[in-house]
């Protein structure tokens, strides 16, 4: 819990701080809290039992066709499972992703 909230709490109060600065500020500092929260969140392996959910469900996704993959889970999840099975068979990939 420490870690998380030892990266949460300074990105807000960046945001907060940004209420004051220029439109363009504002941008640059959400930008790199977005940046930092999702690095963050990349990076934190296998935590958590979804994590090794979807390793698992990406390693026995073998259905060729989207209408296939509609009868296992849900549309966005089954074209994010095919968009990442072009870029690499690794499920490291799509849990990334």
């Amino acid at each position: 819990m420490l870690p998380y909230a030892a990266v949460m709490i300074p990105s807000c109060l960046s945001l907060l701080a940004a209420r004051t600065m220029s439109r363009q500020l504002q941008r640059r500092v959400a930008y790199f809290f977005v940046l930092v929260v999702t690095i963050f969140a990349g990076a934190r392996g296998y935590v958590g039992t979804d994590t090794s959910h979807y390793h698992h469900m990406f390693d026995n996704f073998d259905a060729e066709t989207f209408s296939e993959g509609l009868q296992v889970t849900e549309p966005l999840f089954v074209a994010l499972m095919q968009l990442s099975a072009l870029i690499s068979d690794s499920s490291f990939v799509f849990v990334g992703l």
